[in-house]
């Protein structure tokens, strides 16, 4: 089974042991790589069969996302007619200007924006325009690094240096007379023939900057969008002036701007330096990256995959964003230090690329690009004004400003995953990589969302640090604040965690004309360490060392003195022991509170617990402890009792456990039957209760499935009758033996014997030694006999209850959260009224299928999150083509494993529409060939990707999991309504604290007359007999766990087009052709049936 990727025993067999250091920097760090040029070639040379696969599947990618040669033509000609276009644009003075865009602000949505930056921008500011210079293809497209089918094409506007005056870099001037230019050249062109439609949109990961977004017209149309992108004329600007020590900023302009009136002085602009020097130095890093020396066109290809590797995670969007430019740097840095060679394969070069993220530490190594010394020099002041430093050819822009360490860290744990891929290589990889989604809302176990509301910027100002981050980054609470919080949450929980990461927010998709109110929340997620969630004390350092008085000061009044055994007194912080489950948020809402000045009441956390999230309505509290201490109780009483067993003709060998009760997969666990039973007054029919149609309904029991194995030799036996008289005499004797030594309640019936105890009945099956040898000879013998094949069914039912009990034990104590995912993902199903369609097996082989092979993700140690994947496994595999793989054990190679798809590929015609193929079951449709059918498979997949979209959309809480647990009644034709009294519920309803079975209750107290009703549902009963006599006409749906109050019915697509047939020529209602049906429904549910409702 799949272990987590920093599991310190795992050893790296494709990566050389060398370690190569790169070249010296002044301030005496360097960029260490463990990812040397034989190292990069050990892994080509070792490629095994499907990393080759995976070669020719990167390659395929590639080719497909080559520039045409006509579209090339296309947008040439296109560029051509803007610059004739924008070259007629008359001159206009500094008055002229800002009158006109003060219209065209409005015109265009960005009046606020405007308004904002006139109050920032001093008076005496200058502005003339002039047309453009020039026009330029830059980015992506030239470069062929494009992902996207619809691509997105940048064209570099240079702005004439007239337009520039002395101090246009002071507080957002620069960024005002951008506006200007843009709004102009954009008044021009929304009127031209060739332009279908014009708007302005901010820099997806720059909100301080305005884009053109132009969409073409003619033969460019769908198949490309423009970005016009305004650059300085080179000279206008020098380069020293972005330094990080220069200042541009004035406190004053800025908070009087907000509606402050606060005394400031100049600023640290660190992150506007950057934002203004992207502009100067864009034409110099394209042009750096067009030379084939620096930027081989080998090493173009590695960086689409690699874009595409990064797009799939969520990572190439919005501020602080991992951008295409860093990746091509990245990738002529590794270039230029001969980690890539010009020979290699664009999968050699993302190999290499993945490798070097993984080894590289960019948190405490820059890198430069940069070969003067001046270049090097600027390292020290980069270094002390950003987390992580990467700079361009010129040393002046650090492609990585806008990141924190947490995107760096996110980076590097998804390279990590990506890299343990690549070793543990697999038919799946090339997909896993770079095709398969993995959303920011399933990398995580717990995300927890802050409300910032506008008064949370006032809040902000009166922390002077937190004011003058916020002035730099053009007033972004979320990004202003969200250092220290990142910084608080290491402290506090320390190594309870292992990554955290904040959404990347998209701020050309929120930021209008309302431009003040855009930002609404800062989300963020926890990675959590196994097993460490729940700890309820945090161990300090010792008293008298210096740390202990940051850690008091951390920690406040809830920093104590404690006395540990080999530690001496340290400083320690204790929280309350009596509900475990929410000492994690408590320590987060606490530190939010303390040092951010967050109340609790602003923070939402998707840690919803499991009570919650498995709770009946009504205000049950979920005594699950209690209730799995009084089965296992009783379950040892039966267990005793056979072991005492001994004057029989017959030895009982072993008796073991089966089923998803047992394994605690069952989504709630049974409750024992109260002696309140015996007060019904039911009659009593061979040892049992039967209820009648008159007297109230009690409930039912489930039974809690066990093996008995005999050590009986079947090698005398000719047939499958015989095998079954000799386990029929068996159950008698057994049934005797147990009523008569130990007066215990029992039912022999075919095969099994019904056992009371403790208020449970326990369903104990029987088989013998040499059953399964005597089963397979039996097989061989009657060849094409009916006998056949229920001997192979018998085997392989033995089989599946043995093996999968046994796996799901393990899989449940090795991963946390696989118990409750699984009992989640069932009360989905059943609340879905999917009861009957899709079974408990199949739901357990899916998830179990996302734990024993998690990637692209880390492993889920959190419920709602193995869901959430659940969801998406169930929405976005394709069924049609392939067999979801449940490899238990690793007990298939993968060489079996390819062999095993081919040829289920052609017995696909005759196969069920979910296959789940196992080492046990090859064709993979032993738990799905009663259903789903196609339709209900459909509507399966539909209603997961429903409930996905508004789980990721409304966010993890109590309130949307309640809205996608509904069981709707509009999705049906017909709505069969119950008579709920006479509606046997199961016990496993929870049930009250004080009602809960007690440990210590004797058998008398629950000394029943008779055997309870037994494993029988009316509910489920009447769908069965429905089915069976109107099965042709449509399918039924029912929610086994509660006894669902109604039958959904949907009429299929034949008897749908009668209806519909009968409408055109009769004109008369659909009711009609249906009467005699809903005659039968009565019929058929007698006093069950309460009302029929046809929709």
């Amino acid at each position: 089974m799949k272990r987590k990727i920093n599991d310190e025993n795992s050893t790296d067999k494709t990566i050389s042991e060398k370690v190569h250091n790169g070249p010296e920097v002044s301030n005496g760090t360097s960029a260490k790589l463990l990812c040397s040029n034989d190292a990069a070639l050990s892994v080509d040379d070792q490629s095994t069969n499907f990393r080759s696969t995976a070669e020719l599947e990167a390659q395929a990618q590639v080719n497909v996302l080559k520039n045409s040669p006509l579209l090339m033509k296309d947008v040439n000609a296109f560029l051509a007619l803007l610059k004739k276009q924008l070259r007629v644009i008359p001159e206009a003075s500094c008055e002229d200007a800002v009158a006109t865009a003060v219209r065209l602000a409005k015109e265009f949505d960005v009046q606020q924006y405007f308004e904002m930056l006139v109050c920032l921008v001093p008076s005496n500011g200058k502005f003339i325009f002039a047309p453009p210079n020039s026009l330029w293809l830059t980015g992506s497209f030239p470069l062929e690094l494009n992902v996207n089918p619809n691509l997105t094409v940048d064209i570099a506007v240079e702005v004439p240096k007239a337009t520039f005056e002395e101090g246009s870099l002071n507080t957002y001037s620069y960024h005002l007379k951008m506006l200007l230019f843009l709004l102009l050249i954009a008044s021009k062109l929304r009127t031209s023939k060739f332009v279908k439609q014009l708007n302005l949109e901010f820099f997806h990961d720059d909100p301080r900057k305005l884009i053109i977004v132009l969409h073409p017209k003619g033969d460019l149309d769908g198949r490309c969008i423009f970005h016009l992108i305004a650059y300085p004329e080179e000279g206008t600007f020098q380069l020293e002036k972005f330094a990080p020590s220069v200042h541009h900023l004035n406190a004053e302009r800025f908070l009087k701007a907000f509606g402050e009136d606060i005394n400031g002085t100049n600023l640290s602009s660190h992150f506007y330096n950057q934002s203004v020097a992207r502009d100067v130095v864009m034409m110099k890093i394209f042009n750096y990256l067009e030379d084939e020396e620096n930027f081989p066109k080998n090493a173009r290809a590695g960086v689409q995959l690699l874009r595409l590797w990064i797009r799939r995670r969520e990572l190439d969007q919005g501020y602080g964003c991992v951008s295409c430019t860093f990746l091509s740097l990245f990738v002529c840095y590794l270039v230029k230090e001969r980690r890539i060679q010009s020979h290699w394969t664009a999968w050699d070069v993302f190999k290499a690329a993945i490798f070097a993220f993984s080894n590289i530490e960019l948190e405490n190594n820059p890198v430069t690009l940069c070969q003067s010394e001046n270049g090097l020099t600027l390292l020290n002041e980069f270094k002390s004004a950003f987390p992580i430093v990467f700079t361009d050819p010129t040393g002046y822009a650090n492609v990585c400003a806008h990141w924190h360490a947490s995107t760096w860290r996110m980076l590097k744990h998804e390279a990590l995953l990506a890299r343990q891929m690549i070793e543990n290589a697999d038919s799946e990889l090339f997909t896993r990589l770079c095709l398969q989604p993995v959303p920011f809302a399933e990398k995580f176990d717990i995300y927890f969302t802050i409300n910032l509301p506008k008064s949370m910027q006032n809040e902000v100002w009166k922390n002077a640090q937190l004011r003058c981050r916020l002035i730099d980054m053009y007033g972004l609470t979320s990004e202003a604040i969200w250092k220290d919080v990142y910084d608080c949450m290491w402290t506090a929980l320390g190594d309870r965690v292992l990554l955290i990461g904040k959404s990347l927010v998209q701020y050309e998709n929120k930021m209008t004309n309302n431009y003040a109110n855009f930002e609404k929340a800062l989300t963020f997620g926890i990675l959590i360490e196994s097993g460490r969630k729940c700890d309820f004390l945090i161990r300090g350092p010792a008293a008298n060392l210096p740390e202990a008085v940051n850690f008091r000061r951390f920690w406040g009044d809830k920093s104590q003195m404690r006395k540990f055994k080999s530690y001496g007194i340290c400083e320690a912080v204790l929280f309350d022991r009596s509900n475990v489950r929410s000492i994690f948020g408590d320590i987060v809402y606490y530190v939010l509170n303390r040092h951010i000045k967050i109340s609790r009441k602003r923070v939402i956390s998707s840690d919803i617990s499991e009570e919650s999230c498995l709770a009946l309505p009504g205000g049950y509290r979920f005594v699950e402890k209690q209730l799995r201490l009084s089965l296992h109780t009783a379950m040892a009483k039966v267990e005793k009792c056979l072991q005492l067993l001994t004057d029989m003709p017959f030895q009982i060998c072993e008796l073991t456990k089966m089923g998803s009760i047992f394994s605690d997969l069952e989504v709630y666990y049974p409750v024992p039957v109260d002696v309140q039973y015996n007060k019904l007054s039911l009659p009593i029919i061979n040892g049992c209760f039967v209820p009648e149609a008159t007297a109230k309904v009690p409930p039912w029991c489930p039974s809690c499935e066990m093996m008995m194995i005999i050590d009986i030799k079947c090698r005398h036996l000719n047939s499958l009758s015989e095998l079954r008289i000799i386990k029929t005499g068996c159950c008698i004797q057994v049934s005797e033996q147990l009523r008569k030594r130990f007066k215990l309640l029992c039912q022999p019936i075919e095969k099994a014997i019904l056992i009371f105890t403790n208020g449970y009945v326990f369903r104990l099956h029987v088989s013998f030694k040499s059953e399964e040898f005597f089963l397979k000879n039996l097989a061989e013998e009657k060849k094409n006999h009916p006998a056949e094949l229920e001997a192979e069914s018998m085997i392989r039912w033995k089989q599946a209850l043995f093996n999968q009990f046994e796996v799901y034990v393990l899989l449940r104590l090795q991963f946390e959260s696989f118990s409750t995912t699984v009992r989640l993902a069932k009360r989905w199903v059943a609340n879905k009224m999917l009861s009957g369609h899709f079974s408990d097996e199949a739901v357990e082989l899916i998830i179990a299928s996302l734990f024993l092979t998690p990637q692209p993700f880390a492993e889920s140690r959190h419920h709602l999150i193995g869901f959430l994947r659940f969801l998406r496994l169930l929405s976005t595999f394709p069924w049609s083509s392939e067999p979801l793989i449940v490899n238990f054990n690793n007990l298939l190679t993968d060489e079996e494993i390819l062999e095993l798809k081919q040829q289920w590929k052609i017995i696909r015609p005759t196969l069920p529409p979910f296959c789940l193929l196992t080492p046990d079951d090859h064709s993979g449709a032993r738990w799905t060939r009663a259903g789903p059918s196609s339709i209900v498979a459909d509507y399966i997949i539909r209603r997961a990707a429903f409930d996905l979209s508004i789980l990721q959309n409304h966010g993890l809480s109590t309130s949307t999991l309640r809205k996608i647990m509904h069981s709707g009644k509009q999705v049906f034709d017909v709505v069969i309504l119950l008579n709920r009294k006479r509606i046997l519920q199961p016990t496993v309803a929870p049930v009250e604290e004080e009602n809960a079975a007690d440990n210590g209750k004797a058998n008398a107290a629950y000394n029943l007359k008779a055997l309870p009703v037994v494993d029988f549902s009316p509910v489920e009963f009447y769908v069965r007999q429905l089915k069976e006599n109107y099965g042709q006409f449509g399918l039924f749906f029912w929610n086994r766990l509660f006894s669902s109050h109604f039958v959904g019915v949907l009429w299929n697509n034949r008897f749908r087009k009668i209806i519909q047939h009968q409408k055109d020529q009769q004109k008369i209602q659909a009711t009609v052709c249906t009467d005699e049906i809903i005659k039968g429904f009565y019929a058929l549910g007698y006093d069950l049936v309460k009302r029929i409702v046809v929709q």
